[in-house]
C-alpha cells in the first residue's frame, strides 16, 4: 500500500527524482499524464506517451535527455506534445514533415549554387573540350559569341531567359546581320542541349531543365534566310579565269583555280598539306574534312601541272603558304577576290566556286554517286553505297569532263601555267587600282 500510494504521489519533475531514480523502465508523473522518464542504466531521457486522437495507436515521443533537458522544462514541452496528441496530431510526424522541409530547402540552396557555377562561359569552355570540332569551327563559334552574348560569358545558364533570348536576336537582326543573329543562337541553343546533358545533381536529375532559345522557334521569329545559290556563270567563266590568270600573286591565283576545278571548301584547299598531295599518282585528300569522312580526288592534267610548279617553288609543308609567320597557310584573299572582280565585272565569293564546280558536274549528266563522291557528301541513306568500294579512278574521268567543260568556256590560251605563255594573259593592273583608290 506504501509503494502504491507512493507512485501516485511521484513527481518526476524534479531534480531530486531525476538523479535518485535508478530502476530501469518507464516512471510516470502522478499528475501530467503522459509525462514519462525512461531509464535505462546510466540514460535517463523525458518522453511524452499517450493515444493519437481518433486512433488506438500510441505515440511515443521523445523530448530529451536528463540532465541536458531540465525537468521542469521537460514537463512544458510535454504538455504541449500531449495537447497535440489530443488534437489528432502526431508531433514525430511534424518533426519529420520539418526535417524533410529544411533538408529541401537545403538541397535547393546547394542546387542553385551549384547552378550558378555554370556560367555561358564556362559551358562554352567545357563543350570545346568535350567536342572534337575543326579549328575553324571552333574559332568561328568563338568570335560569333563574342560579337553578340560576350556580356553573358559570367551568367549562369539558369538566368537567361526566354525573354533575353528574344531580345537579343532581335536586336542583332535589326541591325541588318540576321544570318549571324540566326547562327549566334543555334549556338547558344547547342550550349543548352550540351549542359542538360552533361551537369546533373547527386541524385541524376539534370541542373539546367530548360533551353530558352526555343522560344525563337515557338514564336517562329527565326530569319528566314534564303540559301545562298549564287554560281559563276558559264559566260562569266572566260572573264573570271582571264582575270584570275592575271593575278600577279601565284599563291592567290593557284589557291582559286584549285577551288573552282575540285569543288573544295575553302579551308579545305587552304590547309592542304604537300603530305597528302601525290604527284605521281596525282591524287589529293583531304583526311579531315567537314563530314569527318576522308576525301581523295583524282588530279586533271592541269592541276598536276599547277601543283608540281608549287612543289618546285614549296616554301613550308602547306600547298597555299601565308605570308609572314604569323600565318604558315593562306588566310584572307578578299584583297584579291576585288582584283578579279573589278577586272571580269563578275563578283563572288570563295563557296560560289564550290557551287559552280558541282552545277558542272551536274550538267555533264555524271551518275548520282559521282557527284557525292566529288562533293563528299555523306551517303548514309542511300542503300546501294555501303556496297560500293570507292575508288579514286572512278571520279578521273567525271574530273576531266568538269574540265574540259570549263576550259571550252574559257576558250583557249587562258589556263596556260607556263612562263612562256604569260603574256598571252592580261594582268590585272595592281597599280591602276591601287591608284584610284
Amino acid at each position: 500500500m506504501e509503494e502504491t500510494e507512493k507512485r501516485k504521489r511521484q513527481r518526476i519533475n524534479t531534480d531530486a527524482f531525476c538523479l535518485s531514480v535508478k530502476e530501469d523502465g518507464i516512471h510516470c508523473d502522478s499528475l501530467v499524464k503522459g509525462f514519462c522518464l525512461r531509464v535505462r542504466g546510466e540514460s535517463k531521457v523525458f518522453i511524452a506517451r499517450a493515444k493519437l486522437h481518433g486512433t488506438r495507436q500510441t505515440v511515443l515521443v521523445t523530448i530529451g535527455p536528463y540532465p541536458t533537458i531540465s525537468p521542469k522544462k521537460a514537463e512544458k514541452d510535454a504538455k504541449d506534445y500531449l495537447y497535440q496528441l489530443s488534437k489528432g496530431i502526431n508531433p514525430n510526424q511534424e518533426r519529420k514533415d520539418a526535417a524533410a522541409r529544411i533538408d529541401a530547402e537545403q538541397a535547393a540552396a546547394e542546387q542553385e549554387a551549384k547552378a550558378n557555377e555554370i556560367t555561358l562561359g564556362k559551358v562554352f569552355a567545357d563543350y570545346l573540350q568535350s567536342r572534337k570540332l575543326k579549328d575553324n569551327t571552333a574559332y568561328i563559334y568563338k568570335c560569333t559569341l563574342r560579337s553578340t552574348v560576350a556580356d553573358w560569358f559570367d551568367l549562369p545558364l539558369a538566368e537567361i531567359k526566354k525573354d533575353m533570348i528574344e531580345r537579343r536576336h532581335k536586336s542583332i537582326s535589326d541591325k541588318g546581320h540576321k544570318g549571324h543573329a540566326d547562327h549566334a543562337m543555334r549556338i547558344v541553343r547547342a550550349l543548352f542541349t550540351y549542359a542538360k546533358i552533361t551537369y546533373e545533381h547527386p541524385n541524376g536529375d539534370p541542373i539546367i531543365t530548360a533551353n530558352p532559345v526555343t522560344r525563337l522557334s515557338q514564336a517562329r521569329i527565326w530569319n528566314k534566310q534564303t540559301r545562298r545559290q549564287s554560281v559563276i556563270k558559264s559566260h562569266e567563266l572566260s572573264a573570271w579565269c582571264k582575270a584570275v590568270m592575271g593575278l600577279e600573286n601565284k599563291t592567290v591565283r593557284d589557291y582559286l583555280l584549285l577551288l573552282l576545278f575540285t569543288g573544295l571548301r575553302k579551308n579545305e584547299a587552304a590547309e592542304l598539306l604537300w603530305e597528302n598531295v601525290d604527284l605521281t599518282g596525282a591524287t589529293l585528300l583531304i583526311p579531315d574534312p567537314k563530314n569527318r569522312q576522308p576525301h581523295m580526288l583524282p588530279l586533271t592534267p592541269f592541276l598536276k601541272e599547277m601543283l608540281t610548279k608549287r612543289w618546285d617553288g614549296r616554301e613550308n609543308e602547306y600547298v597555299f603558304p601565308g605570308q609572314g609567320e604569323k600565318y604558315r597557310y593562306i588566310r584572307d584573299v578578299r584583297h584579291h577576290m576585288d582584283l578579279v572582280t573589278e577586272s571580269s565585272k563578275v563578283k563572288f565569293m570563295l563557296h560560289d566556286l564550290r557551287r559552280t564546280f558541282l552545277t558542272i558536274a551536274d550538267a555533264q549528266d555524271l551518275s548520282a554517286y559521282a557527284i557525292k563522291k566529288l562533293a563528299n557528301h555523306k551517303m548514309a541513306a542511300d542503300v546501294t553505297a555501303g556496297y560500293i568500294v570507292s575508288d579514286v579512278e572512278r571520279l578521273r574521268d567525271p574530273m576531266n569532263k568538269i574540265h574540259m567543260f570549263i576550259e571550252h568556256k574559257v576558250g583557249k590560251g587562258i589556263l596556260v601555267l607556263s612562263d612562256q605563255e604569260k603574256s598571252k594573259v592580261a594582268k590585272v593592273d595592281v597599280s591602276k587600282k591601287r591608284a584610284k583608290n
